[in-house]
């Protein structure tokens, strides 16, 4: 709404001098913003101008500096001409000029004016007081006001002109002027430089009758009426343009630091050739090039032909067809090595239709594609893990169905894995075990912990000694989302265990035994031998002697048992069929 009302063409243009922007305010002169947008300058421009006009705006855009009051003659729709006056200024990024800004401003008047002079008086009041400008005549010298036409008198708030010209250019200003100078001081410099040098465009800060100030922007013009000296002045209110100057820088700033902010890499490439003509601060870390160097360069400037002409190729697509285009993944080499992105490019379009610039923003997916093949790797190696291993695994969701069974697990329990997919124990096993499953898997979801047991189960293939441990399976959120199931079939463990149990029993026994079997043996052939004795001292009918051999025959039958009894001492061993094995097997 500012700019639409600004009495001036306020326009930007890239560094080809094509328009990116104009004001409404042309349609007084034919045109529509829409159908310049994208038109060279240039192509409105008077031959006889032509010229200086570009050798003015190249230097501006070499040098970024702002260009100076530039005068020339502009071409109406209907192919006239009009005087204007322009000023202009650069918008730089990265130490470069990247967009000229100006306001033009319809100066017929001025030139007008100094025609009517020079023929009449009368010619030139009546066009001095048609003017949409404010413009006043100064007496050089005593620099006081002689006459001052409507505008002027509505500019400062003043009632006729009468009142006016008793006032002095300083006394419509504030005490100072905004570079901290007396406005006395200083308004008889900007007069004494335009009379010496024939003109003097400046910025001041007036103030109107009530006191209220307002920037302005003056041109003071040395003519000569009547014979005498005289400045034509013309000032024009431009607190207007001050705002939208003020927006657009603004606007400029919050865009910058938008774009600099966003942690993907933002580029900004001419459609005409394109070179880069912005890159953000997270294209300068990706790319380790430093924005300054890489504007105004093509990718054939910065990186490998190969990739360089894909992304041409690329960037032409988009042009062409005026559309987006997802690019998954494309390969870049930078100073950190090579990258891959996920670009999207776009065509900006002027008013017309016409692209103007492409518009890229790439992401940089290269930690993601790398951790996305370490997991599918992490994967291959998980089920590897699941399916090779003897024990039998299985987990199970939160509603105690079995999502994933192993081998082993299958082959343990004698069931087909794939009929177990979706079920529960209480489908699967008898009564008893799969309660004893359900109240370990809730135990489990209840604690958030790990429980381990050993318990004798029934299996196809007869008891078994099983080790089963159960863990909680957690999501990113750490809550728990399932439960993991780890078997171990440890019959042959406890049948070890209860072997080297009997073992060290019998191993022991040996110890004892092996003294007492000697002390036995001692004992028996003292008896043999007082019984031997005995029996040669009595006569053969002596009715002792019996009783003495019934001693001597349980003596040696007692010798035998020892000498058994040592045997088993010196390598003690049980029968076979006495060791006890797992599940009360004999």
């Amino acid at each position: 709404a500012i700019i639409a009302s600004s009495r001036d063409i306020i326009y930007s243009a890239g560094p080809d001098g094509r328009f990116t922007y104009v004001s409404p305010r042309v349609k007084d002169y034919g045109y529509t913003p829409e159908e310049l947008a994208g038109r060279s300058i240039f192509d409105f421009v008077h031959p006889d101008d032509l010229g200086p006009i570009k050798a003015t705006f190249a230097r501006a855009m070499k040098t970024g500096r702002a260009m100076p009051l530039v005068c020339c003659r502009l071409r109406k729709k209907n192919g006239s001409f009009f005087h204007t006056e322009q000023k202009s200024g650069t918008v730089m990024r990265g130490g470069r000029p990247v967009l000229i800004t100006g306001v033009v401003r319809d100066v017929t008047w001025k030139r007008g004016a100094e025609i009517a002079l020079k023929e009449s008086e009368g010619k030139y009041r009546a066009l001095f007081e048609a003017s949409r400008d404010a413009l006043m005549l100064i007496e050089a010298g005593t620099w006081k006001f002689t006459q001052a036409n409507q505008e002027t008198l509505k500019l400062f708030g003043q009632h006729d002109e009468a009142s006016f010209v008793k006032l002095t250019p300083w006394s419509l200003s504030p005490k100072y002027q905004p570079d901290g100078k007396l406005s006395s001081a200083k308004a008889v410099r900007m007069l004494e430089q335009a009379f010496a040098k024939g003109s003097n465009s400046f910025e001041w800060l007036h103030k109107r009758n009530d006191g209220t100030p307002f920037p302005a922007e003056v041109l003071l013009t040395r003519v000569d009426m009547a014979g005498k000296s005289l400045l034509l002045a013309g000032v024009r209110d431009i607190a207007v343009r001050k705002k939208t100057e003020e927006l657009l820088r603004q606007n400029e700033r919050f865009l910058d630091s938008v774009v600099d902010n966003i942690p993907d890499m933002v580029f900004v490439k001419d459609a005409k050739d394109l070179r880069f003509v912005r890159l953000n601060k997270a294209a300068e870390i990706l790319l380790g090039v430093s924005a300054k160097d890489l504007l105004g360069t093509s990718d054939h400037d910065n990186f490998p032909p190969k990739e360089a002409g894909f992304f041409r190729k690329m960037d032409r697509k988009v042009l062409a067809e005026k559309n987006l285009l997802d690019i998954p993944e494309e390969q870049i080499h930078t100073k950190a090595g090579e990258k891959l992105l996920h670009t999207k490019k776009i065509p900006i379009l002027d008013n017309a239709g016409k692209p103007l610039y492409l518009l890229g923003i790439s992401e940089d997916i290269t930690e993601r594609r790398r951790m996305e093949k370490l997991l599918i790797e992490n994967e291959e190696t998980l089920r590897q893990i699941f399916e090779t291993s003897s024990d039998a695994i299985t987990l199970k969701g939160m509603t105690g169905r079995y999502l994933k069974v192993n081998k082993a697990f299958s082959e343990l329990f004698r069931v087909d894995r794939k009929n177990m997919l979706g079920r529960t124990p209480q489908e699967v096993f008898p009564p008893e075990m799969a309660a004893d499953i359900k109240n370990d898997d809730n135990e489990v979801i209840k604690t958030g912990k790990t429980i381990l047991m050993s318990k004798e189960w029934p299996t196809p293939s007869g008891k078994k000694y099983l080790s089963v441990a159960r863990t909680p399976i957690r999501g990113a959120n750490r809550k728990t989302i399932g439960i993991l199931s780890v078997t171990r079939d440890i019959t042959l463990i406890k049948k070890m265990e209860t072997e080297l149990a009997v073992a060290r029993a019998t191993e022991a026994l040996s110890k004892v035994a092996r003294p007492m079997a000697h002390d036995f043996n001692n004992a028996l052939t003292a008896i043999m031998g007082y019984a031997s004795l005995i029996d040669d001292e009595l006569t053969a009918d002596n009715p002792i002697k019996t009783e003495i051999m019934q001693i001597m025959k349980a003596v040696r039958r007692a010798a035998v048992l020892t000498s058994d009894f040592q045997d088993f001492a010196r390598n003690p061993k049980l029968p076979d069929d006495e060791k006890a094995g797992p599940g009360g097997q004999r």
